[in-house]
Formats: structure tokens, sequence, C-alpha cells
């Protein structure tokens, strides 16, 4: 049913929660699975099937509805894919992805404040295969050590009073470990009861024949540009910083407010202004949406295109966004997803082609400084260009299409707002509006 709803054309937000609606209800399916594979693996029935795909796609997906549960918690989930980590591998996806929601999934579960990581990155890599190694930390109740290897037996959990209060078979992590052995790894913990537990495993897999050698050079249209990330999580900082500084740009990094008034300041005072600043919507003493307005009553950042970061299901920080003229995007974030929505904050038009599903980018009418009635920055400032400006720019743009019968742009990263304007939402829009394909002259 949820395939049939996505096939009428839902907007942004409506895909978005059918997309999540089908992940959970494919996600209840878990329990029978994990006793039909377990069945298959005692029984010596289990095969792998390995097929190339996209690595950073298949991390991708899995975390977009695992946001939404984090979130429901309270909790804050971060995605770091390194950027030596291979894009194309050749492994199986199905079984890589059932020992990641295993291990999310169980992070979530027994963490009540605090933080979840998933972490890639490289072991070794030779030519033709690789070594790749995941890593899931969570700030969550820990584990004696004495209950390490107990965890990883059948029917098991490190406290058995953990299974009336969180439920689950006790199977999760013994069919991860046996499936970690079939891919030629291993699995292991570090925790301590108190102090979160961090859960690794190792996976080894063969690189897909497109696979470049090199890893891409930086995008030249951001390399050497100085961006300011304020945040106040210091993981979600590195993160930000070694996805930034893989593009050439140069961060600089403050945790709050008051050194985001320094930075600015001092920017403005050496005529050196911020291009692009990317600020959390949730921090503490002062919150993004206060920093933006405090940021333009001083007059400080007139020139800085500004890309906020909002947490998965807060719908209202959405919202605030639109009302301060702001772009905004949803963590986790991936290299990817950051930098086509950089670009587009920035005002390039022609954008690289996106290689992995897109989280909600909006592109309100004014990023770059107060909402007006233009639709547009001040005169020479790079950003979102104005209504006419946006249109011939479509028309220009040689991936932009009109979808037929659907009544918006098909284009990675690119969708109408509630205004009528392009911004980046790579099929996501909160608008109902739809407007008729423009006409070329």
């Amino acid at each position: 049913m949820t395939e049939l709803a996505l096939g009428t054309g839902p907007t942004g937000e409506q895909k978005e929660f059918i997309e999540a609606a089908q992940y959970s209800g494919n996600s209840l399916l878990a329990v029978i699975n994990d006793i039909l594979d377990f069945s298959k693996i005692a029984a010596g029935k289990l095969d792998l099937e390995p097929i190339p795909f996209n690595l950073r796609e298949c991390v991708a997906r899995i975390m977009k509805p695992m946001a939404y549960r984090a979130a429901a918690n309270g909790l804050e989930l971060l995605c770091h894919v390194r950027p030596g980590v291979p894009r194309q591998i050749v492994a199986d996806p199905t079984r890589l992805k059932q020992i990641i929601n295993n291990l999310l999934g169980n992070a979530i579960k027994f963490t009540t404040v605090g933080e979840i990581e998933l972490c890639v990155d490289v072991d070794a890599m030779d030519g033709a295969h690789a070594r790749l190694h995941f890593l899931v930390r969570a700030t969550g109740i820990g584990i004696p050590p004495e209950k390490h290897k107990l965890i990883f037996e059948s029917f098991s959990q490190a406290d058995a009073s953990t299974t009336r209060r969180f439920g689950g078979t006790g199977l999760g992590l013994t069919i991860s470990a046996r499936l970690v052995e079939m891919m030629g790894g291993r699995i292991w913990v570090e925790s301590k009861p108190g102090g979160g537990s961090c859960f690794h495993f190792t996976v080894q897999v063969a690189l897909a024949a497109a696979e470049p050698t090199a890893q891409p050079a930086p995008d030249i249209g951001l390399g050497g540009l100085t961006v300011l990330i304020v945040d106040d999580n210091p993981t979600n900082r590195r993160i930000l910083s070694e996805l930034v500084a893989a593009e050439g740009m140069i961060p600089v990094l403050t945790e709050g407010a008051q050194g985001a008034f320094a930075e600015m300041e001092a920017a403005a005072a050496n005529g050196t202004d911020f291009k692009l600043a990317l600020i959390d919507g949730n921090m503490p003493e002062m919150d993004g949406f206060a920093l933006i307005e405090e940021l333009r009553r001083r007059q400080v950042a007139a020139g800085t295109r500004i890309l906020m970061l909002s947490s998965a299901g807060q719908r209202d920080e959405a919202a605030r966004c639109r009302s301060l003229g702001v772009a905004y995007l949803t963590k986790p974030v991936s290299q990817s997803q950051l930098v086509e929505a950089m670009r587009l904050a920035l005002g390039y038009s022609e954008s690289p082609a996106a290689t992995e599903p897109h989280q909600p980018a909006h592109f309100a009418r004014n990023p770059g400084g107060p909402p007006d009635s233009r639709g547009g920055g001040q005169p020479g400032e790079s950003g979102c260009a104005s209504p006419s400006a946006r249109t011939a720019a479509s028309l220009r743009h040689p991936r932009r299409q009109w979808a037929r019968g659907s009544g918006s742009f098909r284009t990675p990263n690119l969708r109408p707002d509630p205004h009528g304007h392009s911004d980046a939402r790579d099929g996501w829009s909160s608008s109902q509006r739809r407007d008729p394909p423009p006409r070329a002259r």
C-alpha cells in the first residue's frame, strides 16, 4: 500500500512520511526474519548474494528512518563515512544493512540520553579488495566486561530484565556475528557499565570495476572558501569539519553563539566575510534561530549564506527556517548532500550529479538575508537569484525537466517552495502548490 501511495505523486513531506512508514512496516518483519535466518544459519542453508552497489547510498538509506527513531528518543544520530572509503563495492547489501540495523536499533533502544554515531572506515585495501571497519558508538547504559561474549550468544542479553523492559528476541547480535563471520570479518564490543558502548565489525568486500583508483578532486567551485561551523556537539563539529575540508574548503569551528559573534565580527572588521555558515538549530543558551536574528541585527552576516542543520522530525524548525528565509538540512548529513546544498546556497547553477538519496534541503526566498518581497538577496550578492533569474536558470539546466503529470520539476535536489520558487529538496516539498512549467522564449 505504501508503494501505491508513493506512486500518487505525494508532496515532499508526505513522501518522507510514507517512506518512513514503509521502512517501519518492513521492520515489523524483523522478529520473524530473525527466527528464519537463525534457523537457516543453524542448518547451514544461508547464502550470501554479493552484488555491486553504492556503499554511501546504502548507508544513507539506513540512516534516514533511524534518525527519526533517535529524534523521538531525544538522541542525536551522527554518521561519518570517511573520504577514503570506496563508493562502489561488491558484497551482500541486504545482509550488511541487516547488521547495521541491528547495531543501530540496539543503540537507540538502550540509550536514553546523548548521541549515537555510525562511522565507516577502511582498515586495508589493495587493488581489488578492501576490509571495511564499521563502528557504532552510543552513550548508552554500557555492558559489564564479563557479559561481552554472552551478548553474542543465542537468546541472550546482558541483563535478563532488559527483555521485559525493552523487548527483543535476543537473536539480533547472534545473527549479526554469524553474518560478519560469513563476510570474512569479526565483531566485538568495547564497553563498561555507565560508559556507553562501541560495537565494531569488519567485513571483506571486493571493489566494483567502476571504482576509481583515486579519490575525486575537490570541487573547484568550493575550494578555498572559508566556512563557519557553529555546533555545540563536538562530534558533529568534527564530522562537518572533515566533510568541508574534503572539498578543499577551510572550516572555522565554534561551539556556540558567542563564538559565532566573535568570528563574524572579526571577519567583518578584516573585510573577509564568511561566504557560508553551517549553524545547528538546537543549541543551549541561544539556539540557531536566535543566533541568525542577532547576526542580522548586528549586521555582520550580510554577505554570508546560511545553512541551518535541523534535527529529524522537527517540523517546527522547518517552518522557522522558512520564516527566516534560510536554507536547512536534516541531520545526519552525508558529504554529497552537504556539497550539493552548499553549491546551491552559493548560487552555482550547475551541481554535480548526485550519487546518494537526498535529505530535505530547503532554500527559501532569501537565504542570505531577511525575507523580503523581491525573493532574492541584495544586488550583487551570490546565492539564490530572483524568481525570474531562477526560471531562466531552470531552462538552462541540462538535467532539469518538467515531470509530466506531477506538477513539479524533476531535478536532483530542486523542488518548488511555498512561494513557487526552486529549492533544494530532491523530491521533498512542504508546498502543495503546483505551478505550470515555464515556457521557453
